[in-house]
């Protein structure tokens, strides 16, 4: 009989498998430029920090260009209302 601590690891388990199979299976054009063999944001093109991307594994933008791309979404959104 499994304890807590098995469940708890194969659902760690899981989750890690489920992001790794979606950062393999996205289409290109997501995610990072990494056409220098560092993650970059497609925006600025500063890197992106691997904490970021461990988080976010298919993150395209530093969380600065993130923040003002949901802004600027955010605010063409209340103009449509």
């Amino acid at each position: 009989m499994s304890d807590n601590v098995d469940d708890s690891q194969a659902a760690e388990a899981k989750s890690r498998q489920t992001a790794l199979d979606t950062v393999r299976c996205r289409p290109r054009g997501q995610g990072p430029d990494m056409s220098d063999g560092t993650a970059r944001c497609r925006d600025c093109g500063e890197e992106i920090p691997a904490s970021r991307l461990a988080r976010v594994p298919d993150a395209e933008r530093c969380v600065v260009c993130q923040e003002e791309a949901e802004q600027g979404r955010a605010e063409s959104e209340a103009e449509d209302d």
